[in-house]
């Protein structure tokens, strides 16, 4: 059976998901990259290099990070 959900997913484009790593560094040379803790709440965390991850909690659309109040020109995008 053909349901309005089975319409959406079949047919509308779904935003594509990034991660996103800090432009800049810090003192100590780490970037940050956001993720979406358990409870939905998206912040950053410093690692030493941008790395290619494949978690589930790194991967999110423009749309999600600017809700949290971050400017999405001050990373580097990698679509998943």
């Amino acid at each position: 059976p053909l349901t309005r959900e089975w319409a959406h997913d079949k047919f509308v484009e779904k935003e594509k998901k990034y991660y996103w790593n800090s432009i800049k560094t810090d003192l100590a040379g780490h970037h940050s990259r956001l993720f979406r803790h358990e409870n939905g709440v998206i912040s950053a965390y410093s690692q030493f290099e941008p790395a290619n991850n494949i978690n589930e909690d790194e991967q999110l659309t423009e749309s999600e990070i600017r809700e949290w109040g971050f400017n999405p020109d001050m990373f580097e995008r990698e679509e998943v």
